[in-house]
C-alpha cells in the first residue's frame, strides 16, 4: 500500500538482513538480503566472525590458549584470565615488549616482564650488573657505564692467564698484570698452572689441583671407578665380547669406539650386532640403545660382532670397519667403507 499517498509503496522500509547460519543471532557480512520483513535464518547485524560455530560470536566468552577469537574482537586468547606474555629469546628472564601473545599459562620462551633492551644477548637485561668501560647499557636503564662496581682482580705475574690469590686489587676494570681468577698455585712459573699435564714423580703440583699423585693407577682398581660405562640392551646380548678403538670412522677427526654384541637378537636369535659410538665420549653410564650406529646381523645365528678390525682398506684416507660373523654358515666378513653415518642398518 501507498500508506502516505506519495505515489510509492514500501519506500524506506526495505532493510538489509545478514545470514545467521549457526543461529547465534549474529550474521555474516558477506551474505545478505534486502527485505522489508525478516527472512528465515537472517538477522539485522553483521557482527559474526565465524558463522559456522554458535560458540564464536560477539557475546561469547573468550577462552585462552586455544588460538581462537571467540568474542570476535580481532584478538585471540585475550580471555579475562589471560596474561600478555613477552618473548624472551635470550632466556635472561626479561621479555621483548614488541613481541607478545596472550595466554592463561606462560608459553615456552616467554616471560611476564617486557623491559629487556637486547633480546639477543643474555648478559644484557634489567637483572644484569652494569659493567664499566664497555659503552653498553648492560642493565637496560637507559645509561651506559653508570655506577660501576669494583671487583677483585688477581695478580698474574708469570702471564699464564691464571692469577694468585696472594696479591689482589679492587677495580672496575682489570689493572695491567691482573686477571679475574685466582687458580694459579705458582705465579712465578708459567709452566705450572691449571690444565697442564701432570708430570710423574717430580714432587711438583704441575696442574694446581692440590695433588702430587696423579700418575698411573693403583695396583687394584674397581671398575665402578670407570668414567664411562656402556651396557647391552638386553640379557645375553654378550655386549663387549669384542671391542675396538677404530680411530675416526665418521670424518670428524676424533676416534670412535666399536663394541660387538654377538648374542643380540634383532634379526633372530644370536644374529648379533655391532655398535659404533662417535667420539668424543662423555662420562656416565649409557645403554647401547643410544649408540650412533647399530649394525645388525642378517639372520639367526650369524653372531655378528664376534670379531672386528679397522683401517683404510680402499685408499681414501678414511678408516673402514671390518666385521666378522663366524656363525653365518661358512662364516662371513663384512667391510663398510668410511665415513659411517648415524642410524641402524643390516
Amino acid at each position: 500500500l501507498d500508506n502516505d499517498c506519495n505515489g510509492q509503496t514500501d519506500e524506506g522500509f526495505v532493510l538489509i538482513w545478514y545470514l545467521d547460519a549457526d543461529h547465534d543471532l549474529f550474521g555474516r557480512v558477506d551474505i545478505s538480503l534486502n527485505s522489508c520483513t525478516q527472512p528465515k535464518d537472517y538477522v539485522q547485524n553483521a557482527l559474526d566472525c565465524n558463522d559456522f560455530s554458535q560458540t564464536i560470536n560477539p557475546n561469547a566468552v573468550e577462552l585462552c590458549d586455544d588460538g581462537v577469537d571467540q568474542d570476535c574482537n580481532g584478538k585471540t586468547d585475550d580471555a579475562p584470565t589471560a596474561t600478555l606474555w613477552y618473548e624472551d629469546a635470550d632466556a635472561d628472564g626479561a621479555g621483548n615488549a614488541k613481541v607478545s601473545i596472550y595466554g592463561c599459562n606462560m608459553p615456552t620462551g616467554h616471560v611476564a616482564s617486557h623491559d629487556d633492551c637486547d633480546n639477543a644477548n643474555p648478559s644484557i637485561s634489567p637483572y644484569a650488573q652494569e659493567a664499566c668501560m664497555d659503552n653498553i647499557d648492560n642493565n637496560c636503564n637507559g645509561q651506559t657505564d653508570e655506577n660501576p662496581v669494583d671487583v677483585t682482580w688477581y695478580q698474574d705475574e708469570d702471564e699464564d692467564g691464571f692469577g694468585t690469590p696472594l696479591v689482589t686489587q679492587l677495580a672496575c676494570a682489570p689493572p695491567v698484570g691482573f686477571v679475574g681468577n685466582a687458580t694459579d698455585c705458582d705465579d712465578g712459573d708459567e709452566e705450572i698452572r691449571p690444565g697442564v699435564e701432570e708430570v710423574c714423580n717430580n714432587g711438583v703440583d704441575d696442574n694446581c689441583d692440590a695433588s702430587l699423585n696423579q700418575c698411573g693407577y693403583s695396583p687394584v682398581l674397581n671398575l665402578n671407578k670407570a668414567q664411562s660405562v656402556f651396557t647391552g640392551q638386553v640379557v645375553d646380548d654378550n655386549s663387549g665380547s669384542f671391542v675396538r678403538n677404530c680411530g675416526d670412522l665418521n670424518g670428524d677427526q676424533i676416534d670412535d669406539l666399536v663394541i660387538g654384541a654377538p648374542g643380540e637378537d634383532t634379526m633372530g636369535s644370536r644374529s648379533g650386532a655391532v655398535y659404533v659410538l662417535f667420539g668424543p665420549l662423555t662420562a656416565g653410564t649409557f645403554s647401547l640403545s643410544g649408540a650412533n650406529v647399530k649394525l645388525t646381523g642378517e639372520k639367526v645365528g650369524d653372531e655378528v660382532g664376534s670379531s672386528m678390525t679397522c683401517g683404510d682398506l680402499n685408499g681414501d684416507q678414511m678408516n673402514d670397519l671390518v666385521i666378522g660373523a663366524k656363525g653365518s654358515g661358512p662364516g662371513t666378513t663384512y667391510v663398510l667403507f668410511g665415513p659411517l653415518t648415524a642410524g641402524t642398518f643390516s
